[in-house]
């Protein structure tokens, strides 16, 4: 194709690409921000002491900014300490997130509901031995294999032997809790087999 309507398409095709171009940087400069809103938000919120990472999924951005509803947000917040118990790390993944737009652009995002949250949360062997020394306790955790090595001792009438084992960890609202499945130490000479 030659001539004037030649030209004309080769114009509407550099418009379109254009256009979409600018297009995915704005939807991409928008995920930006409102990704800044939420990081700020929560670490007001949560007390904090530095912002969380905040991404969000779902393409195009744009249509979730106009209504307000974002399908995928993922946070992740490094070093976080909360009741003594330093964790490493945690990844929340957040779906139905809602925030206006028009909060965001005055930035005055004073909340966000959510309609699920999962998180996994990670603490360091370290992080979890600090934890129980701060409890007064003699207890210490290691790797062992695909387990748990649990080391401390025990008081039996004023005496105090030491003890070790391989544990199963277990996880409740308001605690971690360490099953013992074998015991060894000095202790197990004094015991009866039944108290083992």
């Amino acid at each position: 194709m030659s001539g004037p309507a030649g030209r004309g398409l080769r114009i509407t095709v550099v418009v379109v690409v254009v256009g979409l171009i600018v297009l995915v940087a704005v939807d991409r400069v928008a995920a930006r921000v409102v990704a800044g809103q939420i990081a700020t938000q929560a670490q007001r919120t949560e007390h904090l002491p530095s912002r969380p990472t905040v991404s969000l999924g779902g393409f195009p951005f744009l249509t979730q900014v106009v209504a307000g509803n974002y399908r995928n947000v993922q946070v992740d917040v490094r070093g976080h300490v909360e009741q003594n118990v330093r964790v490493d790390r945690v990844h929340a993944n957040l779906a139905g997130v809602r925030l206006p737009l028009a909060d965001v652009v005055r930035g005055e995002v004073r909340r966000i509901p959510v309609d699920r949250l999962t998180a996994r949360v990670e603490l360091t062997f370290a992080d979890v031995n600090a934890y129980l020394r701060s409890q007064g306790s003699t207890a210490a955790v290691s790797p062992d294999g695909q387990g748990i090595r649990v080391a401390g001792s025990v008081e039996i009438l004023g005496t105090a032997y030491p003890v070790s084992g391989t544990a199963d960890v277990g996880v409740q609202p308001a605690a971690v809790t360490f099953t013992l499945r074998e015991l060894s130490g000095s202790v197990g000479a004094i015991l009866p087999p039944a108290l083992r």
